[in-house]
């Protein structure tokens, strides 16, 4: 687990803005990666540790104003999702 989470967060730790379309399957499949995470208890606790670093990049990457950002809606949907599944505890804790 430690090793898959480190794999996935690490590509969002610089710029995830993508245009080639090898670093837009990269980014997708890395999405689909944190969104399996976000499925079990441990995956979300690990991406609620690290939420300051990891969703920044995501929220602008998905308001780019040079549209850099990720193109397909099917990504665009799994960043909004994991969004909704991170800040879905936080609501209940509240």
């Amino acid at each position: 687990m430690e090793v898959s989470y480190s794999e996935a967060s690490s590509r969002f730790s610089t710029d995830p803005k993508c245009r080639e379309e090898h670093e837009d399957l990269l980014l997708h499949e890395v999405l689909l990666c944190l969104k399996g995470l976000s499925t079990t208890q441990p995956g979300l606790d690990k991406i609620l540790e690290v939420e300051t670093t990891l969703f920044p990049p995501l929220l602008k990457a998905l308001f780019d104003e040079d549209k850099k950002g990720p193109s397909e809606f099917s990504d665009r949907k799994t960043i909004v999702d994991l969004l909704c599944t991170s800040a879905h505890p936080l609501v209940i804790q509240n």
